[in-house]
């Protein structure tokens, strides 16, 4: 009897969602990009920026693009084309024509380099009225922009309080009969913003005003931005007060998600139990890598707020986490991708199980890495029968990385990111070339690893007979 009531109440929460969800058409016109393939994108939580793909379409052959999908509520949509990224706010029910800036692509050098950033655009929204959210989010941040530099740019400076309050009036006078409730809550965390960066409220102050007994606004990045800053290092600051001492035992010792909950509402700065929750994904994604917390704690932490957390969107961002700090773990599955190989063959990480893989990101025309392709080869032919030697080649060009190929007739795999930048970002690569060892199951055992030059061969024995393999 149990069983049936949950599955009615699941089909009920289905119901709803499918009820309170509307459709959202994105259209427009752009010959430039006739045959290039766009994408949109939501940020699937903005605590790890994991972006969500919505939806995507071919540009047909006369500059038309079409594409849809569903929203439940408001949120911002990215478009990443060659070095922009172009950014609007979709509301359910909503039709946008949205005009693409000029065809730029990217450099060779721009795809080489893992700090390359994307000019951020508004999207251009055809015939919008004063009223679209839009438009009227742009018209406050062209105004804003200003007063957030000046106040960033002087961090250690208090503004006259009054002046600031007089500030914030002139801001908000062109919107005062705006009734939009996603604009208003915006604006409201924008100045928020300006006020804490100008020293009006401390963080004690910014969490009573803006945060406790509020409502979440996880789809609002001005909410967002605003809660990232004030609850920065937030299990540091509790450490030290006498309420707080309990949060390294509640980690490190009990790994207890109710412990660590408990020792917070000690100190009485949260109260609503959803944010507490949402504070502690916050600080335990930003303390992964400071090693002052067991990472095991957090791990069991995150999976209890996985398992059992009773809030949908924090299971969500607990998911994104998990899945962010332990991508390039050693005992833990890497990004998975399917990617070309000079044959023109798809190929999948998954696919190459049952050998020790030697993965490495490197440009076919890269003096750093043409240089180790020798030894690459020494290391194939002597080890082929357990290992094999994966290269995925960064150079956008499927057709020069078969050329290449061809020409010097290497035996290991090689294959083309071309279509899949976003691998770059997901193996974290910030120089070429860089080295990953994966084990016979497909889970990582060095990351990164040893280049060919750092007796790669040598670690390599090590792990293989320690593991019985020789």
């Amino acid at each position: 009897m149990r069983i049936k009531i949950i599955v009615f109440f699941f089909f009920c929460f289905l119901l709803t969602l499918a009820c309170n969800s509307a459709e959202v058409i994105v259209h427009g016109s752009a010959r430039e990009y006739a045959g290039k393939e766009i994408v949109l994108y939501g940020i699937s939580d903005r605590i790890t920026n994991t972006e969500l793909e919505l939806c995507r379409s071919i540009v047909a052959p006369d500059g038309t693009f079409s594409e849809s999908f569903a929203l439940t509520e408001t949120k911002a949509v990215l478009i990443h084309l060659g070095i922009y990224k172009i950014g609007f706010y979709a509301e359910p029910g909503g039709n946008y024509d949205i005009g693409l800036p000029p065809v730029q692509e990217k450099t060779e050098a721009d795809y080489l380099n893992p700090f390359f950033k994307e000019t951020e655009v508004h999207a251009f929204i055809r015939d919008t009225k004063h009223d679209d959210l839009n438009m009227l989010i742009r018209m406050f941040d062209d105004s804003y922009g200003p007063y957030y530099e000046k106040f960033a740019q002087n961090i250690k400076s208090k503004e006259n309080p009054a002046l600031l309050d007089s500030t914030i009036i002139n801001l908000m006078k062109p919107f005062t009969e705006v009734r939009n409730e996603y604009f208003l809550q915006y604006t409201r965390y924008r100045l928020g913003m300006l006020r804490h960066m100008a020293y009006q409220f401390k963080s004690k102050a910014m969490s009573d005003q803006y945060f406790t007994n509020q409502p979440i606004l996880n789809q609002n990045p001005a909410y967002m931005d605003l809660f990232n800053l004030v609850y920065d290092k937030f299990f540091m600051y509790l450490i030290r007060t006498p309420e707080g001492k309990s949060i390294d035992s509640s980690i490190n010792v009990y790994r207890s998600l109710n412990k660590l909950k408990k020792s917070i509402e000690q100190n009485k700065t949260i109260k609503n139990d959803s944010l507490i929750e949402l504070v502690i994904l916050k600080n335990l994604f930003d303390e992964f890598y400071s090693n002052r917390f067991s990472r095991t704690a957090i791990l069991n932490i995150i999976d209890t707020i996985i398992g059992k957390g009773k809030i949908e969107e924090n299971r969500i961002i607990a998911q994104n986490i998990r899945l962010n700090i332990t991508r390039l773990l050693p005992g833990y599955v890497p990004p998975q991708f399917p990617l070309l190989n000079s044959d023109s063959v798809t190929v999948n990480l998954s696919d190459l199980k049952g050998k020790y893989t030697y993965l490495c990101f490197c440009s076919c025309f890269s003096y750093s890495c043409l240089k180790e392709f020798d030894m690459l080869q020494r290391m194939y032919a002597k080890h082929s029968k357990y290992l094999q030697i994966v290269l995925i080649s960064v150079d956008p060009s499927l057709s020069e990385l078969k050329r290449f190929v061809t020409k010097t007739d290497y035996k290991w795999i090689f294959l083309n990111y071309g279509k899949h930048p976003e691998i770059l970002k997901a193996y974290d690569i910030r120089g070429y070339p860089t080295y990953f060892l994966i084990d016979k199951e497909g889970k990582l055992l060095l990351s990164p690893a040893p280049s060919p030059f750092e007796n790669i061969e040598l670690k390599l024995f090590d792990i293989m007979r320690a593991r019985g393999d020789i």
